[in-house]
């Protein structure tokens, strides 16, 4: 009896085995494991994007003047795939979309990356390039004092595919504002172009810690140089070393640009005793300086605030970082007629807010503010202007002077210079890559706030 309820347990037991193999063997025969899910094909507005299947980004550059909120794409997949989003479905590709494949039992995720092409390259009167605005549509040229632009026909660049009118090579009067209107497949868009011709060349100078423009590696700091060489003829570049030795003439100089973004405490040479000496005596004799972002901290060295009474909260992040739901900008409630925010681009829904940074582009937020509300004892805008003499002109956007000064003027006094700061973390020149794939991130759409806010800063600390 024992002898035969074994042998049954025994065949129990194989009987359940095979059951267990069998159910394995189903259940490995229903999964499909050798489909493909590439998207081998990726077409928006009559252009086809570049795929890497390597890294499964899909780049696109759409014709000028489409609407990236709005995009229709019509994607090739294989037989089987499903994507989601749908081929011709509407999808939003201002920033970076994500599209998912899907056969069998496998998936693989794709990122979709749009720019779109603008309407120019280049935009010159003699060899002075014009500042392109893509938002405001506009085009603004400084050109030297003696320069003649009531009969003139400037360099125009389109990007391809483009038409304008007038035709480029036609003489324009340039002495009042002059409309181009640029046609694609898509639309066309008028640009208001505007000339100004200076009074006089000022000689501006660019400071900073490498012995040499060429020596500049901080990428923000190289960024700011290259765009005031560019446009203005008289720039020069002069290091802390020259300034110590005293090899240079500063009074040559109608401002000293000093835009510091390498670390959030001031290099020991800006304080060495030669280097103060002779930039005090700079401003006493009427020189003018702008600093911006971390060289805001330079105020108290110079002499031109009480010493501790310098921007109280100081930070920045270590790596690039995106905001993906925010523009970043400044406020300027009750200053909107000052000549420092003329011609900005200003927000749709607030004639005192500008934005210099737009969402989804790679900054790194350096900032060296004055928290008003909050820490040394300055209550609000009124408390801040006592204690330090300067006037607050804009805050960060969506706040208040009497929360943060993020943007102040410091005037002349017995007959000394006047300064203008900017110390957001939205005024970024690079665009930093993403740091996982050294790639860029969006270009950053209002660049031409940052360049129109110096050009106007440098024309008034100029005139």
């Amino acid at each position: 009896m024992k002898s035969t309820i074994l042998k049954n347990g025994i065949w129990l037991c194989i009987l359940g085995f095979i059951l267990v193999l069998s159910a394995c063997k189903k259940n490995q025969s229903d999964l499909v494991l050798n489909t493909d899910v590439t998207i081998s094909g990726f077409t928006a507005n009559g252009v086809n994007g570049k795929i890497n299947d390597t890294t499964k980004v899909i780049s696109i550059v759409l014709p000028f003047g489409s609407d990236v909120t709005k995009i229709k794409p019509s994607l090739k997949v294989a037989n089987g795939a499903n994507v989601s989003p749908a081929s011709g479905e509407t999808v939003d590709l201002s920033l970076p979309t994500a599209y998912k494949v899907i056969n069998g039992n496998i998936y693989s995720n794709y990122t979709v990356k749009a720019s779109v092409e603008t309407a120019f390259r280049a935009f010159k009167i003699d060899t002075v390039s014009g500042v392109i605005n893509d938002i405001s549509h506009t085009i603004t040229v400084t050109v030297p004092p003696g320069t003649s632009v009531s009969h003139i026909a400037p360099s125009i660049t389109l990007s391809p595919g483009l038409t304008i009118s007038p035709a480029i090579g036609t003489p324009q009067d340039f002495t009042q504002p002059v409309k181009y209107t640029v046609t694609s497949s898509v639309t066309s868009v008028a640009y208001t172009v505007n000339v100004t011709v200076l009074n006089a060349i000022p000689y501006i100078a660019y400071i900073g810690t490498a012995p040499n423009r060429s020596g500049i590696t901080n990428p923000d700091e190289k960024a700011a140089a290259d765009w005031l060489f560019t446009n203005y003829t008289h720039a020069e570049y002069v290091s802390f070393d020259q300034i110590n030795s005293g090899a240079v003439n500063l009074s040559k100089y109608k401002v000293i640009w000093w835009h510091y973004d390498s670390g959030q405490s001031l290099p020991d040479i800006s304080n060495w005793a030669n280097v103060l000496t002779a930039l005090k005596a700079y401003y006493a004799a009427g020189g003018n300086f702008f600093l911006t972002t971390y060289a805001v901290q330079y105020l108290p060295s110079l002499g031109i605030i009480p010493q501790g009474k310098g921007p109280n909260n100081v930070f920045g992040d270590a790596s690039p970082g995106i905001d993906t739901n925010n523009d970043w900008g400044i406020s300027f409630n009750g200053n909107a007629s000052n000549p420092l925010f003329q011609g900005l681009t200003l927000s749709p829904s607030n004639p005192t807010t500008a934005y210099l940074l737009g969402k989804g582009t790679e900054r790194e937020n350096h900032t060296a503010q004055w928290k008003v509300s909050d820490w040394g004892g300055y209550t609000n805008t009124a408390g801040w202007q006592a204690q330090t003499g300067g006037i607050a002109l804009a805050s960060t956007d969506g706040s208040t002077t009497d929360n943060t000064v993020n943007i102040a003027e410091f005037l002349s006094k017995n007959n000394s210079g006047k300064t203008l700061v900017i110390n957001l973390g939205a005024y970024d020149w690079f665009n930093e890559p993403d740091p996982n794939s050294n790639t860029p991130s969006i270009a950053n759409p209002y660049k031409p706030n940052i360049i129109k806010l110096t050009q106007n800063a440098i024309g008034i600390l100029t005139q």
